[in-house]
């Protein structure tokens, strides 16, 4: 079914399975949005990405990190005893 922008499951469920497959993998909104998703949400919005990681989030599906400078970047929910992150370089 074709992804019709008016909610985040599908995004999140495209979350999911790249976190599956890359799951040492660490972002930030833009960069989930570009690199993350399918080819069959290249329309989603950067709100319905906020949205779904938010709520994975809260969730504890994934974990926010704020980096030194102030970026926030999005991690796997396993990420969490993961120390320095100050050398991360979010896209």
């Amino acid at each position: 079914m074709a992804w019709k922008g008016n909610n985040t499951t599908d995004v999140e469920t495209a979350i999911r399975a790249y976190l599956a497959a890359h799951p040492t993998a660490a972002d930030n909104a833009v960069g989930v949005q570009q690199w993350w998703l399918p080819r069959r949400l290249v329309d989603a919005s950067l709100h319905d990405v906020e949205t779904a990681l938010a709520a994975m989030t809260e969730q504890g599906c994934l974990t926010e990190i704020r980096l030194p400078d102030g970026r926030v970047i999005f991690a796997s929910g396993h990420a969490k005893g993961m120390d320095d992150w100050s050398g991360a370089a979010p896209r």
